[in-house]
Order: C-alpha cells, then sequence, then structure tokens
C-alpha cells in the first residue's frame, strides 16, 4: 500500500454560520485515521473550556463541554495545529482553525399593536414577531400542543394560533374591553428550536377605544326642536350611568333644566350606548339652549373616562307664522306651472294641511310636498296661463305641535302666458316620401310670430353619419352651398293656444322636389329668445321613385319594387 498523504481537517459541527447549542459536542471529522493522543494534545479552544473528548471512529473525535462551560451567546475559536498526526505519524499539512457561536437569547423584533398605542377597536388582533423560529412546522389541529406564550392583564379569554414558525396571533373571543388599558406579557423562559431562550420578559401596554359621542339629538344649532321633544346622546360603548348624568347638563340663559333620564342599547361591551334625557316641563318655545356632556365621564368596563367636552346648541320652535312666499305676494308674469313655495317659522302638521288652504278660482288635483323639517311646502296643481290666483290660510292652521296660526294670511300672484313652442311634428328625426306625390310635414307651435324654416340637400356621406353617430346629428351644421331655401312662415292664432301648421315642401320657386336626401330645420325667433340652449327642430328625408318591399325568412331574402 501507499503511504497516506499528510492528514487535513475534513468538517466539523458546528458548521460555519450554525449556532452551537450549549450542550451539544462539538465535532472534528479528518480526512484519513488519525493518532488519537496527538490530534487531543493539538485541540485548542479560545477562551479555554473543560470538557472530555471521545472518538466515534479513528477518524471522528467529539468534544463534549463540561456543564456550563459555554456561555450562552458568545464566541470560541477552535484551533488544530500541526502536532496532529495520523496513524502513520504524519503532521496535519497546515494548521486547522474555525470560529463557533454559541445559541443566544431568543427575542421580540415586533409586535402589533405597537407599544402605547391608544383608541384601539376592541376587535383588535395581537400579533408577536419573534426574530427567530420558535415552534416547529405542524398541521393546523395540532395548535393546542404548541406553547401559548402571551399573556394579558387584566386576563383576556381568546384563542392564540401560531401563523408560522415564528409569528404568534392572539383574537380575542368577544374583542377586548373599551376604555381599557391592557398589558400584554411574552414570558422570560420561552425557548427556540435551536435552544435560544427568551432572557428577560417582553411585556407592552395599549389602551382601547376610549368613551366618545357618535351622535345627538337634536343636531347642533337644529332651530326646531319641540316642547315636548327629548335630548339624546349616543355614546360608542356602554356608559357609567351615574357618571354620566353626573356629567350632563341642559341650561338656557344659564338656567338648568331638569329632568329625568333613560338609557336603551348597550347590551354587549362593544354595543353602542344612548341616553335620552326628558325634561321635567315642556320646553318654551323661541328658547336657544345648551347640552353639555363634560369630560371624564366614565365607560361601564374598563378605567378610562371621556376626554374632551361634547357641547352643542339648539332652540326651540317658534310660534306658527308665515315666514317666505315664492313666487312672492304680488308677483306677476309667473310662468305657468310653477310650483308655489310656502315657507313657515315652525314644522307644521303635513295632515288636513289642505283643509286650511283655500284657492281661488277654484282648482283640482293640488299636491303637497314637504321639505326641510316640515317647515316649508310646495304645491303644485294646473294653473292657466294669464290668470290671477288668489290664496290664504285659516287662523286655526296648526304646527306639530298643536299651536295655530291666529291669523288667516293672503296673498296672489298672477300667471303669464305659456313658454313660446314650435317643433316639427314628424315623429323621428327620419323620414321617407314619394318622389311622385306632395311632400307635406307638420309644425307643432304656440304663442310665436313666424316659423323659420331652412331646407337643404343633403350628401350621402353626411347621410350616413347623422344615422349612425348620435354626436353628429347635434354638431351638424349644413353647408351654405346646400341650400334649396330659406323661408319664413307668419302665425297668426290665439295666445296660449297650441297648433298644427302644415308646411309643403317645394323649392325656392315652388317647384316639387326632385327625388335625394334632404335636411329640414326649424325655429321661432320668440323660441330662441326664451331658451340659451336652444337647438332648432331638425329633420333629414329621402324623395325617392322606389318602393322598396324586403321580406326576409331563415333560408332567404326577397325584395320588389
Amino acid at each position: 500500500p501507499l503511504p497516506l498523504p499528510p492528514p487535513r481537517l475534513l468538517s466539523h459541527s458546528p458548521a460555519l454560520g450554525e449556532e452551537q447549542a450549549l450542550e451539544t459536542p462539538i465535532v472534528l471529522i479528518f480526512d484519513q485515521p488519525m493518532d488519537q493522543d496527538s490530534v487531543e494534545a493539538a485541540v485548542d479552544i479560545s477562551p479555554p473550556v473543560a470538557g472530555d473528548f471521545s472518538w466515534a471512529d479513528n477518524r471522528t473525535l467529539s468534544f463534549q463541554p463540561a456543564k456550563g462551560e459555554l456561555d450562552r451567546g458568545e464566541s470560541y475559536l477552535v484551533a488544530v495545529d500541526d502536532g496532529a498526526k495520523n496513524i502513520e505519524g504524519k503532521s496535519m499539512a497546515e494548521p486547522a482553525a474555525f470560529e463557533l457561536s454559541t445559541v443566544g437569547y431568543l427575542a421580540v423584533s415586533e409586535v402589533m399593536p405597537l407599544p402605547d398605542s391608544d383608541e384601539l377597536d376592541p376587535n383588535t388582533i395581537v400579533t408577536v414577531v419573534f426574530d427567530r423560529p420558535v415552534v416547529p412546522l405542524t398541521a393546523i389541529n395540532r395548535q393546542s400542543e404548541l406553547p401559548q406564550p402571551l399573556t394579558f392583564v387584566p386576563p383576556v379569554r381568546g384563542e392564540g394560533e401560531w401563523l408560522n414558525t415564528s409569528i404568534y396571533q392572539f383574537r380575542p373571543d368577544k374583542g377586548f374591553l373599551p376604555a381599557t388599558k391592557y398589558k400584554a406579557r411574552v414570558a422570560a423562559g420561552l425557548t427556540d428550536l435551536s435552544g435560544g431562550i427568551l432572557e428577560k420578559d417582553y411585556a407592552w401596554t395599549f389602551t382601547t377605544i376610549r368613551p366618545a359621542v357618535l351622535m345627538v339629538q337634536p343636531q347642533n344649532n337644529f332651530l326646531y326642536v319641540g316642547p315636548t321633544d327629548t335630548i339624546s346622546v349616543t355614546f360608542n360603548q356602554p356608559m357609567d350611568h351615574t357618571s354620566v348624568i353626573e356629567h350632563f347638563s341642559l341650561e338656557a340663559d344659564g338656567q338648568s333644566v331638569t329632568g329625568s333620564f333613560r338609557w336603551r342599547g348597550g347590551d354587549e361591551p362593544t354595543e353602542a350606548e344612548t341616553m335620552v334625557f326628558e325634561p321635567d316641563d315642556p320646553l318654551p318655545r323661541n328658547t336657544a339652549y345648551e347640552a353639555r356632556v363634560e369630560a371624564g365621564a366614565l365607560a361601564q368596563s374598563g378605567n378610562l373616562g371621556k376626554e374632551k367636552d361634547k357641547a352643542w346648541e339648539f332652540s326651540t320652535v317658534a310660534n306658527p307664522s308665515l315666514y317666505a312666499l315664492s313666487p312672492e305676494n304680488g308677483s306677476l308674469e309667473v310662468e305657468p306651472g310653477t310650483s308655489m313655495a310656502i315657507t313657515f317659522a315652525s314644522p307644521m302638521q303635513r295632515e288636513g294641511f289642505l283643509d286650511h288652504l283655500s284657492i281661488s278660482p277654484q282648482v283640482t288635483d293640488v299636491y303637497t310636498y314637504w321639505s326641510e323639517f316640515d317647515t316649508k311646502v310646495r304645491v303644485r296643481f294646473k294653473q292657466e296661463p294669464d290668470t290671477q290666483y288668489a290664496f290664504s290660510l285659516d287662523a286655526d292652521t296648526p304646527d306639530k305641535y298643536g299651536a295655530t296660526l291666529g291669523r288667516s294670511p293672503r296673498w296672489r300672484f298672477t300667471t303669464g302666458d305659456l313658454r313660446p313652442y314650435a317643433t316639427l311634428n314628424t315623429g323621428g328625426r327620419l323620414g321617407t316620401f314619394s318622389a311622385y306625390t306632395e311632400t307635406v310635414v307638420y309644425a307643432t307651435h304656440r304663442n310665436v310670430s313666424r316659423l323659420d324654416l331652412s331646407l337643404y340637400r343633403l350628401s350621402p356621406e353626411d347621410f350616413i353619419d347623422l344615422n349612425n353617430e348620435w354626436d353628429a346629428w347635434h354638431k351638424f351644421e349644413p353647408d351654405k352651398a346646400d341650400l334649396v331655401r330659406n323661408w319664413a312662415r307668419r302665425v297668426n292664432v290665439p295666445r296660449n293656444e297650441t297648433h298644427l301648421a302644415r308646411i309643403n315642401l317645394v323649392d325656392a320657386v315652388d317647384r316639387p322636389l326632385s327625388a335625394g336626401l334632404y335636411f329640414l330645420q326649424l325655429s321661432a325667433p320668440e323660441v330662441r329668445a326664451s331658451r340659451e340652449d336652444y337647438r332648432p327642430s331638425r329633420y333629414m328625408f329621402v324623395k325617392s321613385r322606389l318602393n322598396l318591399a324586403l321580406k326576409q325568412s331563415r333560408d332567404c331574402l326577397l325584395y320588389t319594387s
């Protein structure tokens, strides 16, 4: 056999980058059988570590540190000098050395919610992220076998879950209590998969949502509070009733209003709760009030109170009266069909309102539309043009709270003419005419002095565009070179009556139109003057010598002309 070459250190444990467990041996593996005594004498660990050598075979040396010799989170240098020899007595080709680090400490790298977080939703989920794997990958149904590292003060019932080997999540069963400061803790002693240990407790605090006012009734600056209306305050969580009552006040001109309290809602720790205040006596009309819930009102659960004052103002209703009219009393030239708007100083009684309203001349089909907390009503009825209408409300007209007008207001307005109107009565924007008959269209008009008409020839390209593109119909401007005839027709009919005018379409010298494509426009000066966005009435038609009949079945097409 050939002689052995100089020996070398083939591998070692821990490997580079691998942490050394405190009670795990250091293993050296050589590339050939070694002289055990020389190797043990050549091994040096710095800082010095006491322990025992053992050989798994003549190539593998294990060094077992004595208990407590390796310090946690420290670095050591392991060296083998050239005194180590193989079984033939040859020294190592070169010394070998490597550095190892013992397992350190497990640490919490991130938590959610963040430390000292405030105003948290009670349904917040708590998450702890560790800096190294703590638990092995396992089946979901074996989560109960894993450590549950998180506790709370005050205690919270819930379910913990490892999302992966280093992220733990806690979900409270019914949410955290509102208005409560919680201390969360991961206890010292938790170990990771490599033996790292959490040296100290990791603890942080967070606070759930404080008491706050979600809504008040009546709202701030509301002007129509009734004498017997109640005042309510809705909180974002159940409240300590005694504390809220002590911190609530209602005043008018510096005088406190006494009353009784009742509560609704708040059956669950995170459910909103409403306080209702009922004054002992009816509130005087036309009076300004200030309501207030002071800071410090306590929640039912937890130890935190409301941080800021909540103050708002409102006024009780005024005595019923007529406040404004539209159209105004005495208005002339009111457009027929305009609704009449009546504004009152206080909310009025809707039911039976028309029994108190008189209109002369008598009208039928009267409709009412109430708005603005029943202080404004629009009255609609069919109106004739050029007619004076007189109105009155009787003195017994009641408001919502039983008071009456006490007097009978009267007013009137006069309608004007109906709005001018002129349009082609064609029933569509495209028609056809025979070249062997007269070409006649009709126009509907009202309150105009004349009808202005323009007739143009239409190119096939424009005809196709006008039929295919909707926007092109309104934007189209005919070419003056295509003008066939431009004329005006005087009309003399009674005012405010709608009439139908027959319009014969002929050329400029009163000859019948030849076959082709045409474009017709109609307008009237009164209509143009009455509307800023006015567009003339338009119509296009085909005048043809052909009478085409087209029939279609599943498998054939038949046409005759």
